[in-house]
């Protein structure tokens, strides 16, 4: 079965790298422009970070994809806040980093998906919950809708939509 992925916008990627660049530069000071005392400091991070999932996620199509570079990024930039003096890297930061991206790549997956698409294979469009019965056998063809969830056949239980591929019963209790 293939799955069709969901694009990513390219000119996303363009404030992509400037939080980037920017997030790097504040951590390149010594000290930052307006000094915060640790929960707004905290607030500060995850707030960063959600503007940078975001845009990753726009950028790339694919939120797990961009928690992870965020994550990666989060995590880079802690290190590397440890070799500025009197800086210090902090696992406490780096959390609130993963929290803020992982919620603004997450919404920025549930905006993209909300925006209808065109089906790929040119049989019409389906929507959320809707079979697409244009196929040669009039059975639902169990493509996937704009909002990427499974659309399980009809007569199928609903159970499992959420998985991006189809659920097989498997009966172990038969002898061969």
């Amino acid at each position: 079965m293939n799955v069709p992925l969901r694009r990513g916008k390219p000119l996303w990627w363009l404030p992509t790298l400037l939080l980037a660049g920017l997030i790097w530069f504040l951590s390149s000071r010594s000290s930052t422009p307006v000094p915060l005392p640790h929960p707004i400091d905290w607030v500060a991070h995850a707030s960063a970070y959600l503007a940078l999932g975001f845009s990753l996620g726009k950028a790339s199509g694919n939120w797990q994809l961009a928690w992870v570079l965020a994550a990666w990024f989060g995590a880079l930039d802690e290190v590397h806040q440890a070799f500025v003096p009197p800086r210090e890297a902090g696992i406490g930061d780096w959390w609130f980093d993963l929290i803020g991206s992982g919620l603004g790549s997450w919404w920025a997956a549930g905006r993209v998906s909300r925006q209808p698409e065109a089906d790929q294979t040119g049989a019409g469009q389906t929507g959320a919950g809707e079979f697409d019965t244009d196929d040669d056998s009039g059975q639902g063809a169990g493509r996937y809708d704009p909002s990427d969830r499974w659309t399980a056949q009809p007569g199928e239980p609903r159970s499992g939509e959420h998985l991006p591929w189809p659920k097989y019963d498997i009966n172990f209790d038969e002898a061969q």
